[in-house]
């Protein structure tokens, strides 16, 4: 286990708590052309929650408008800056139908339909009971039965949407095993492993490409832990490939934190490498990292910017500590928050969830209205970032609170972007100070490493943009609003401009002769910042796509849409337009929108919709399609 660690300093990388008494007043930070990570892939694009109880009637919960609504905000989430999400109890949405003697898919099918349209993929646990038909899986009937389900779910969606959607899921074992919420299953330790062994042989039968991972557990000690001790011995005994092991999901959260998190992991992860030698290659995955237990439990921080800081946080100290670290042995896949949940009243705000959820029970139509919190926010500006990881030198590697990623992205000259993500972060301490950062970049140093020396006389521009609790802070924007629980119209829409991020105008870089650039900005603990610098290009970028109109109430829509089309990442903002009558389109949105949705409020939503990307030049993108909307 010891082999593991690394300590922060040699990473030069800031990642534990200061004192809420430190003196800092200058942040100096250095970004040459050094390649960290020429793979830098975006392992945290993923989110999980649980529905409700009664788990068979998890389809009215999955189904329901409120969802859909937080399942496109999700989804509208920058260049697929989440794209997962993994949900429990999922068998759930499938009954079985004595008299037609076959399972019913109907839900299920409605489920899948939304995330193929929005593209997103499926965290599949394969977990819940169809129509209770399940009691033992000691049983090798029951378990000939469960295999069969299994490959009729594969072969099903692969049939509709085609291989390449379905191999993007993650299927996965039981969450927890050994909390033996099983719901009315009898699930012994040698039940587990057959349960296992049947839902890997269905799938692999299906396409050997599909994924399947587990336990998906805490592995805490064997005496408490058996079904994932037992499930790692199993797979060491037959060798991961053969028992159908493509990855091993754990759950380890922080206490309040960032670094609980990374340190559990180690611990856990040595404690596997250690007895398990020949799992060292099989794929790690923690797909419940959250700062904090319950996701229910109402804080204060989970409100505002320090949950945001955190997650940054925690995303930059697994890069360095085992993705661009040369010296880790650890294949390190997925870091997943668990936080894709909807509050309930009174916790608006304060639960573990990425928008906050406002049911409005004061009407004649009952509906829910979603505010984007910043812990979904800094996920969109996570999305810019690139995907060669560069060195980032911090002046002061004993500030402990403050830390980032730099990163490129392009092959040469024509819309080459530099993308660098700042955190500033005393975890969920209630610690507030506003200081200077100074960013140096190299950009010659750059160039010559990233580009083979090309001189790259295109026009440069940098956008900064911020998170923190004074700027983007729809929570206090509410609190300053009384607190209302059934916010009006006007109300809501204060706290939309509000969400962020809070973005400067595109500025010209210029050179210094030594090929340098220094920039300077304030930045507010907690929070986060994002800088973009992109070179010009000769192309122009083509529309969003897959515009969509999801209606709210009888005043109000969310509008949303796609930009896997739009050219490169220097977005400066989206324009959207209504038009009552056909062609008499005017602008809906007076705020800059970075994120892929809208909420319109009218007195009549009825009408033609469009929308398009504006660049940081201020060059548009042509119209999306038209969406008509008559409802």
């Amino acid at each position: 286990m010891n082999s593991l660690f690394v300590p922060f300093y040699i990473l030069g990388f800031a990642a534990v708590r200061i004192s809420a008494f430190s003196t800092y007043t200058k942040l100096d930070v250095e970004i040459s052309g050094d390649t960290l990570s020429p793979h830098f892939s975006q392992f945290w694009r993923s989110t999980g929650l649980c529905p409700p109880q009664p788990h068979q009637e998890i389809g009215k919960y999955l189904l329901s408008n409120d969802v859909m609504q937080n399942f496109l905000l999700i989804s509208s989430t920058p260049h697929q800056g989440i794209q997962q999400i993994r949900i429990h109890w999922l068998l759930d949405l499938i009954t079985w139908d004595p008299i037609q003697n076959a399972y019913n898919f109907e839900q299920m099918d409605q489920l899948v339909e939304v995330f193929h349209a929005n593209n997103l993929t499926l965290g599949f646990e394969v977990m819940g009971n169809p129509s209770s038909r399940f009691t033992n899986f000691d049983d090798l009937k029951e378990l000939g039965e469960l295999r069969k389900l299994v490959q009729q779910i594969a072969s099903r969606y692969i049939h509709a949407y085609g291989k390449d959607f379905v191999q993007k899921w993650n299927f996965e074992t039981w969450n927890e095993p050994d909390h033996k919420d099983f719901d009315n299953l009898n699930i012994t330790v040698d039940g587990f492993l057959n349960y296992f062994s049947a839902v890997s042989d269905a799938l692999k039968e299906i396409n050997p490409d599909l994924t399947f991972g587990g336990p998906g557990g805490s592995c805490r000690k064997p005496s408490f832990s058996k079904r994932c001790w037992a499930l790692l011995d199993y797979c060491s005994f037959h060798g991961a490939q053969k028992c159908g092991l493509d990855y091993i999901s754990i759950h380890k959260k922080g206490n309040s934190d960032a670094e609980t998190i990374l340190s559990s992991e180690i611990e856990t992860i040595g404690a596997i490498h250690d007895k398990y030698p020949n799992l060292k290659t099989v794929a790690i995955v923690n797909d419940e990292a959250d700062p904090l237990v319950g996701w229910s439990r109402p804080h204060l921080w989970r409100a505002d910017s320090k949950y945001a800081a955190i997650i940054v946080k925690a995303i930059a100290m697994h890069q360095y500590r085992f993705r661009a670290n040369k010296s880790s042995q650890v294949n390190y896949r997925l870091l997943s928050n668990d936080n894709g949940f909807l509050n309930f009243y009174p916790n608006f705000f304060t639960q573990r969830t990425l928008n906050a959820r406002f049911q409005i029970n004061n009407t004649v139509v009952k509906y829910a209205h979603l505010v984007r919190k910043p812990a979904l926010t800094v996920m969109g500006m996570l999305s810019k970032l690139g995907d060669v990881q560069v060195k980032m030198t911090l002046s002061d590697t004993h500030n402990r609170t403050f830390g980032g990623i730099a990163s490129i992205r392009g092959g040469e000259c024509d819309g080459f972007e530099v993308s660098s993500i700042f955190y500033y972060s005393a975890d969920s301490q209630n610690v507030t100070r506003k200081d200077l950062v100074r960013v140096r970049y190299d950009i010659r140093s750059i160039l010559t490493e990233q580009l083979a020396g090309q001189s790259c006389v295109n026009e440069m521009l940098i956008m900064t943009c911020h998170v923190d609790n004074r700027l983007t802070n729809p929570y206090e924007e509410w609190k300053r609003m009384g607190s209302p629980v059934f916010p009006s119209g006007k109300q809501f829409y204060q706290m939309h401009r509000s969400e962020g991020p809070e973005c400067g105008k595109p500025e010209k870089v210029v050179l210094d002769n030594d090929g340098t650039f220094t920039t300077s900005f304030t930045m507010r603990l907690p929070g986060v910042a994002l800088q973009q610098i992109c070179w010009d290009t000769l192309q122009g970028s083509t529309a969003p796509t897959s515009l969509q109109v999801l209606p709210v109430s009888q005043t109000l829509v969310l509008i949303k849409w796609d930009d896997s089309s739009v050219l490169g990442r220097c977005v400066q903002t989206y324009q959207v337009e209504y038009a009552k009558n056909s062609n008499d389109f005017n602008i809906i949105n007076d705020y800059r929108l970075l994120f892929n949705s809208f909420y319109f409020f009218s007195r009549s939503v009825r009408g033609s919709y469009r929308v398009k990307m504006i660049d940081f030049f201020g060059r548009s993108s042509s119209y999306s399609s038209v969406v008509e909307f008559t409802r």
